[in-house]
C-alpha cells in the first residue's frame, strides 16, 4: 500500500509541474501577441543601434575625406610635379646651348640666367628667379654645367581637415658639356695628303663655307656666296688655319661669267658648257 500511495504522490507532483509549464506557455505567447510589447522591444533594438549607426558614419566620412584628399590633392601635387619637371628641362637645355661661360664673364652669366628665364615664360611658369638658376662645374675658368631648380606652391583642399594646407614642390634639372666622340658631317683638320698647292678636289680637309654680311637691321645676314676652305691646322688658343681655294665644285651656278654679274665671286665654281 505504501508504494502505491507514492506512486500517486509522484504523479499528482508531475501534473503539477505541467500545469505550471503550461500556464507559462500561455502567458508567453499572450505577451508576443500583444502589440504594445512587439512595438517596445523594437523600440529598445533601435536605441541601442543608434549610437553604433553614429559610430560608423563618423569613422567612414573619416576614411572618406583621407581617400579624397589622397585622390584629388595628391593627385594634383603629382601633376604640378610633372609640368614642373617638363618646364626644368626645357629651360636647362635650351639656355644649356649658350656653356661654356668664363667664370668672370658677368654679363654672359646673366645672359644665360636670362635665357633661362626667358624659357620657363614660355612654358607658363614665371615664378623662375635669377636664384633658381646655378652654374657649376668649372674647367679651365668656365663654367660647363647649368642648373635649373623650378619650385611652386600647391594648394590643398582636402587636406586642409588634416592641417595640411600646402605642399611646397620643387624640380630641378642640370645640363652638362660632354666631349663629342661620333658625329657626321666632320672634316679633319692637319695631317698630311692636302695643301693649298697640292690638293684633290675629294680632300677631306677642304669644306664648303658660306659668306655672309649682316642686313641692314643687324638681325637678319645675307649669303653673299660659297668659298672652298682647306682646313690646315688648329692653334693652341683655339683658332683654325686655313686657306682659301680656287676650285670647281657641285652646285647651282648663277649662269655669269667670272668677273661679270651682280654675284660675287668667292673662288668656288661650276663647270657649264657655254656654247
Amino acid at each position: 500500500m505504501q508504494k502505491k500511495r507514492d506512486y500517486f504522490k509522484l504523479k499528482a507532483l508531475s501534473g503539477r509541474q505541467t500545469a505550471g509549464k503550461t500556464d507559462s506557455f500561455f502567458q508567453l505567447k499572450k505577451n508576443r501577441d500583444d502589440p504594445r510589447s512587439v512595438f517596445q522591444a523594437v523600440n529598445r533594438i533601435r536605441q541601442c543601434e543608434n549610437g553604433n549607426v553614429v559610430i560608423l558614419v563618423a569613422v567612414s566620412m573619416v576614411v572618406i575625406m583621407i581617400i579624397l584628399a589622397l585622390v584629388i590633392d595628391l593627385g594634383l601635387a603629382y601633376l604640378s610635379t610633372n609640368y614642373q619637371q617638363k618646364v626644368a628641362d626645357a629651360a636647362v637645355y635650351s639656355a644649356g646651348r649658350l656653356l661654356p661661360i668664363d667664370t668672370g664673364d658677368t654679363t654672359a652669366i646673366n645672359e644665360i640666367k636670362d635665357s633661362a628665364i626667358h624659357y620657363a615664360s614660355l612654358n607658363e611658369f614665371d615664378a623662375l628667379q635669377s636664384g633658381d638658376v646655378t652654374l657649376g662645374n668649372v674647367k679651365n675658368g668656365q663654367y660647363t654645367d647649368i642648373k635649373v631648380t623650378v619650385s611652386k606652391t600647391v594648394v590643398m583642399n582636402f587636406a586642409r581637415v588634416f592641417g595640411v594646407d600646402s605642399l611646397n614642390i620643387s624640380r630641378s634639372a642640370v645640363a652638362k658639356l660632354s666631349p663629342v666622340i661620333r658625329t657626321t658631317g666632320v672634316a679633319p683638320i692637319g695631317g698630311s695628303g692636302c695643301t693649298a698647292d697640292h690638293y684633290e678636289p675629294s680632300c677631306l680637309r677642304i669644306v664648303k663655307v658660306p659668306i655672309y654680311s649682316y642686313g641692314i637691321d643687324k638681325k637678319t645676314i645675307v649669303v653673299e656666296g660659297f668659298a672652298a676652305f682647306l682646313l690646315e691646322s688648329q692653334t693652341n688658343d683655339g683658332y683654325i688655319t686655313g686657306t682659301f681655294l680656287n676650285m670647281v665644285s657641285d652646285g647651282s651656278p648663277s649662269g655669269a661669267n667670272v668677273g661679270e654679274g651682280s654675284e660675287a665671286d668667292f673662288g668656288l665654281y661650276n663647270l657649264l658648257l657655254s656654247e
